[in-house]
């Protein structure tokens, strides 16, 4: 994915203009098999680092990592991401890794609403807010499913001098 600043979808993923949020909408549409075999888990990268800035949640339905030094910042009006496949009996991976995540704001999870396994790696998330629970995020977490937070605990300590 490429623009960042850019939080549009014109509907076009070969203009060279690729979105964050296109690229998840495009993944988004792509039928599930049907013949039961696992489902494609995509990658999401950015050629440049910068600032995404939302307009509304972003949706991911379908397996997806998604790297590469950016931040994305809300409006403070809407939660960043909501992960949900939309099918109660199956579950989707989601990998978020080196991201940071301001500015959320939801009832549940102010910066990721999760009903799938979500793993985050090197995730920094600040100044989000829920009015209900889950302030940064809120995760239902699948029938042996699971979360995965990684702590660089040594940056940490640095961070905090």
């Amino acid at each position: 994915a490429d623009g960042p600043s850019a939080d549009v979808d014109d509907g076009n993923i070969n203009n060279d203009q690729l979105t964050l949020r296109e690229a998840l909408n495009f993944i988004n549409s792509i039928p599930l098999p049907e013949d039961g075999a696992p489902p494609t888990r995509f990658n999401i990268g950015f050629s440049r680092g910068g600032t995404i800035t939302t307009t509304a949640p972003l949706e991911i339905r379908r397996g997806v990592d998604i790297h590469g030094g950016v931040k994305i910042k809300g409006s403070g009006q809407d939660r960043l991401f909501t992960i949900d496949d939309l099918d109660p009996s199956a579950s989707i991976n989601v990998s978020l890794f080196g991201l940071q995540l301001v500015g959320g704001r939801a009832d549940l999870g102010g910066s990721i609403y999760s009903t799938e396994n979500l793993s985050l790696d090197d995730v920094v998330i600040s100044d989000s807010q829920a009015t209900l629970d889950g302030g940064a995020i809120y995760a239902e977490v699948p029938a042996g499913g699971k979360v995965k937070f990684s702590i660089d605990l040594d940056k940490l300590r640095e961070d905090r001098g």
